[in-house]
């Protein structure tokens, strides 16, 4: 007895059940005949053992002159099951309306089971139709989304539901076509499941497509069945991009801010360094000249002349780079990040014309030991020629001239090293460049993170070509409409950019 009532049980669970989803076959108001149709679904585990499609015969009224007949289906799968969709002709209706609750009797192989339809000709109130719950902005990131919405629907029976969409990004006129409506979240539902699901007034979804490029679209969705083509149609904004866009876009930025960091400040800092260096290397090649020429004389004629050894050896210390940096007369190698130069340019240009008068004398006293060294008179005339290094400050070319022509006495001395930069004058200057780089690392790294902030993660569309130059950009202080800029980070440090 357990065992009978075991497999009835599993037969009862494994058995195709039949219903009509959408019960209400319509018929033209008055018409004593005509066609419609009645959607049948089949719902069970044993849908997979049967083939072909069940056979729909009503199931007469005694009396009545309204007779019934189906023409073969077309088939459907659904997420429950299967769906037919059977064509009915009827005939022998009054002209002046009914409306009668018929059954019809399927049969599908082993399986049986019976429905109910209503079958009516009375005139047919309008279609009203309201889609709700779709948001005014969607945002989308790499994967399709999908928005619930409801959507109530009285009056004839809604089919053929289709969305449409004007939706379409500014800038580069790329259109997002292709909307479409499921069941659940995992994209899930054919046109049957859709038609049951607004039948009963469950909630469906509107899902995007999965290959929207990045942008911004705006435009109007539009989701209508045949009998009301116009719908409901709502405006929307659809703000698409990616990770792999946002990625991009950091990168850029840190691009652009090292550019900046190059181009407007490093570079502009070095050329304007070399310049102001330019006249002192001159001199101080002249004297290096100098230098070796008479090496040359002392090492032939072994003579020595410490006056004018030294007196180069000023020339040089004065004009090294070193302590040009250090008495403000030239830029240092990092630009200031507080626009607070102290360079003298008008001290410089007076030290430059200063020693440059320096060694016309001293090459007129060089000349004088090659004379006398020409002459064989170089040991005796030396110390007299030297002693003219220490007057060269107060003669003028032809003061020492003269004096040079008189005397015609070379000499020679071993020249001096040039003295060390003080240990706390290089410290100082050490600081001073260590302080403008951290300055200048800070303002790098703040452009960097308000240029991600503003360009790449406070812009939902961001992944527009645009987008990327404005990435590249932003370090040189162009906004992209914003209201901050690559320039506030030097506000924000009150630090000013060469060229300010």
């Amino acid at each position: 007895m357990v065992s009978l009532l075991l497999a009835a049980t599993a037969h009862a669970q494994r058995a195709v059940t039949f219903t009509a989803p959408q019960p209400n076959v319509q018929l033209r108001a008055g018409a004593a005949e005509g066609w419609s149709e009645l959607m049948v679904l089949g719902e069970g585990m044993n849908i997979a053992l049967h083939t072909g499609d069940p056979k729909i015969e009503d199931v007469p009224i005694k009396g009545s002159p309204i007779s019934v007949t189906f023409a073969a289906p077309m088939r459907m799968k659904t997420s429950h099951g299967l769906l037919w969709r059977y064509h009915i002709e009827a005939k022998g209706l009054p002209a002046d309306g009914s409306t009668t609750i018929r059954k019809a009797r399927i049969t599908w192989g082993a399986e049986r089971g019976d429905i109910q339809y209503v079958l009516t000709n009375a005139a047919v109130t309008a279609l009203t139709w309201k889609v709700t719950g779709l948001p005014s902005e969607w945002r989308i990131r790499d994967a399709p989304i999908c928005h619930p919405l409801g959507i109530v629907a009285s009056g004839a029976q809604p089919t053929a539901i289709r969305v449409t969409s004007t939706l379409v990004e500014s800038t580069t006129k790329v259109a997002i076509p292709n909307f479409f409506l499921r069941i659940d979240e995992q994209g899930r539902g054919t046109e049957g499941d859709i038609q049951a699901a607004i039948t009963d007034r469950r909630a469906m979804y509107l899902c995007t497509p999965s290959d929207v490029p990045s942008g911004k679209y705006q435009g109007i969705i539009n989701i209508a069945p045949i009998e009301k083509p116009e719908g409901d149609p709502i405006s929307v904004t659809v703000y698409a991009s990616s990770n792999a866009a946002r990625r991009l876009g950091v990168v850029l930025v840190a691009l652009g801010c090292l550019f900046a960091l190059a181009f407007r400040v490093l570079i502009p800092g070095r050329l304007a360094r070399s310049q102001a260096l330019l006249p002192a290397a001159v001199i101080q090649e002249e004297a290096g000249e100098l230098v070796g020429q008479l090496r040359t004389i002392h090492v032939a004629a072994k003579s020595t002349s410490p006056g004018l050894d030294k007196a180069l050896n000023d020339i040089q210390t004065s004009l090294s780079t070193a302590t040009l940096v250090r008495n403000g007369l030239v830029p240092s190698r990092i630009a200031s990040a507080f626009g607070s130069s102290s360079v003298d340019g008008a001290r410089y240009k007076a030290r430059l014309e200063q020693v440059s008068a320096s060694l016309s004398r001293i090459r007129i006293i060089v000349d004088g030991f090659a004379t006398a060294q020409t002459l064989g008179r170089l040991p005796q005339l030396a110390p007299a020629l030297d002693g003219l290094a220490t007057k060269i400050a107060s003669l003028t070319d032809a003061e020492v001239s003269t004096e040079v022509t008189r005397i015609v006495t070379p000499a020679r001395a071993a020249g001096a090293a040039a003295p060390p930069v003080p240990p706390a004058s290089r410290q100082l200057m050490m600081q001073i460049d260590r302080l403008n780089g951290l300055a200048w690392l800070a303002w790098t790294a703040l452009a960097f993170v308000t240029g991600i902030v503003v360009i790449v993660f406070n812009q939902p569309a961001f992944g527009l070509p645009l987008d990327y130059l404005y990435c590249v950009l932003w370090g040189f202080g162009v906004s992209n409409g914003a209201q901050l800029s690559g320039a506030t980070a030097s506000t924000a440090l009150a630090i000013t950019l060469p060229g300010k």
